[in-house]
This record gives structure tokens, C-alpha cells and sequence, in this order.
């Protein structure tokens, strides 16, 4: 999926900008500057498919979002996939935000229904710590 597809999928229209494999929010105060290395809002990278940021995923206003539990949430923050047992509420097939029960966003799953599997780990707010190992 890349940034066009994921963009269409959640409803969003935007404006962007691509400065290498990276996506930012368009600015228009920097339009003329060809020199610019990275501007605005980051909301993306492409690698064999569009990883979308946080700040993205913030904005987007939908219902296609699975709602999990507390012992559910700290899993998938983890990098676990979510089981029935710890979601609460499930709105949507393909990509979905996944939310506590304070509705802050956790990361992004996918809905496989596979086995006690319900939703697939894709991204979450962890894994930028993960990385800094």
C-alpha cells in the first residue's frame, strides 16, 4: 500500500510532500525552495510498503478502529497480536487503529481472523523505542 492507497483508505485528503522515502505535510510557506531536506508535519517512509507516523495516524477520524482492554493494550504494545478475548469493541476489516479504553491510539492492526488471532500487530507506539536498542 503506499502513501496515495493509505491516505484514500482512511478518508484523508492531504496535501504532501516527498523528500526522499519520507512524506511530510505540504507547507506552502516553502514552496520555491528546492533545497529543503525535510519540512512540516512528518507523515510517513515507504518501505516495501507505506509506515505510517503517529502524528498521521492522530489524524485520522474514523470508525475502523478496535477497541482493546488494558492487559491487551501493554501486549500490543509489546508487538503482540490481539486475541478476542482482549478486545472490547471491533468496527472494520483491513486496517484498523487500535485504542485503550481511553481512546488514545495504540498503533495499527489488521484484521485477519485467524485461529485465536483476531488482529495482526502492524505498528505501534513502542516500536520506536524497540529501534533505539
Amino acid at each position: 500500500m503506499d502513501v496515495d492507497e493509505f491516505l484514500q483508505y482512511f478518508g484523508l485528503s492531504l496535501k504532501y510532500i516527498k523528500r526522499g522515502k519520507a512524506y511530510y505535510l505540504y507547507d506552502e510557506k516553502l514552496e520555491g525552495y528546492n533545497d529543503v531536506v525535510a519540512s512540516g508535519v512528518f507523515l510517513g517512509s515507504m518501505k516495501k510498503h507505506f509506515v505510517p507516523s503517529f502524528p498521521l495516524l492522530e489524524m485520522i477520524q474514523t470508525d475502523k478502529e478496535a477497541i482493546v482492554d488494558k492487559k491487551a493494550a501493554w501486549l500490543f504494545l509489546c508487538g503482540r497480536d490481539m486475541f478476542k478475548e482482549g478486545i472490547k469493541r471491533l468496527n472494520g476489516k483491513g486496517l484498523v487503529l487500535v485504542k485503550n479504553e481511553l481512546n488514545e491510539i495504540l498503533g495499527l492492526g489488521k484484521v485477519v481472523n485467524k485461529g485465536n488471532v483476531v488482529i495482526k500487530h502492524v505498528l505501534d507506539r513502542g516500536d520506536f523505542l524497540r529501534r533505539e536498542r
